[in-house]
């Protein structure tokens, strides 16, 4: 069974329930502003009240870019972190129309975490988590992009593969961690390389290069330079460690009426 609220507690609630509450007469004027939002705004009853909707918003209130939002007006940078949201609904037996306002702030905080969240899966779409080099994905949609402008110019183009066989210790007593071997590798090849390559890790040891303006004799010759310096790579984390690294490179040259397929099949043929 519910109990009907006395005036003095409806309007004790009113006044401290964590919302904001204000009463626009007919003409557009204030008439009430209850407590909540006055603490919220820093104001008193008496400055508010009279005031329009402009008056309001110019001074205790600022826009925002979403709409009906508002930030507190101000300096203070940490005022800025208070969101709150109007929304107007009629008001039995008030002529004038109602503002409740809402504190988004937390939800406002949690879209800005989304938001990057969704950056930073975006991103990782497109880079492989170990190395920063560019995934199968990406480096596919890449190459596809290379097959056609070469298609369209006859410009050499070749991929070169490369895959880890063995890892040997250069210091003695030193047992080479996999993933340090592989970052050791990506910052080997960013180096060795021009801009205008492109690098990827294709599998869980095994790298790509796409080498535009390239022809296969010139991409043998880059293979066997990175096979003779994998000889001797120095892990990035581990001072004074160096790893021998072998690999097993296969090259292929794009040929006319190539397709992106058809290169990678050439490829994996050897």
């Amino acid at each position: 069974m519910t109990h009907a609220l006395q005036t003095a507690q409806a309007a004790a609630l009113l006044e401290n329930v964590p919302l904001g509450l204000v009463l626009f007469q007919k003409n557009g004027k204030i008439a009430w502003v209850n407590k909540w939002l006055l603490d919220k705004m820093g104001a008193g009853a008496t400055a508010v009240t009279g005031l329009d909707e402009l008056q309001l918003t110019a001074q205790y209130l600022r826009p925002s870019e979403l709409g009906s939002r508002y930030y507190m007006a101000g300096d203070d940078p940490s005022a800025a972190l208070l969101q709150l949201q109007s929304r107007e609904f009629p008001l039995e037996g008030w002529d004038g129309s109602v503002w409740l306002l809402t504190d988004d702030t937390a939800l406002a905080a949690l879209n800005a975490d989304n938001r990057q969240l969704r950056q930073q899966l975006e991103r990782n779409e497109t880079r492989d988590g170990l190395t920063g080099l560019m995934n199968r994905r990406s480096l596919m949609q890449a190459l596809e992009a290379q097959v056609s402008r070469s298609r369209r110019y006859g410009n050499p183009l070749s991929v070169m593969s490369m895959q880890v066989v063995s890892v040997d210790s250069l210091t003695k007593g030193v047992t080479p961690v996999t993933d340090q071997v592989l970052l050791a590798i990506s910052y080997f090849l960013r180096d060795q390389l021009r801009w205008v390559d492109l690098i990827g890790r294709t599998g869980d040891q095994e790298f790509l290069l796409v080498l535009p303006e390239t022809d296969a004799a010139d991409a043998k010759r880059l293979g066997d330079k990175i096979n003779e310096r994998l000889s001797s790579v120095s892990l990035p984390e581990a001072q004074g460690v160096k790893v021998d690294v072998s690999v097993d490179m296969r090259v292929a040259q794009w040929g006319k009426g190539d397709d992106m397929t058809r290169l990678m099949s050439k490829l994996e043929a050897g």
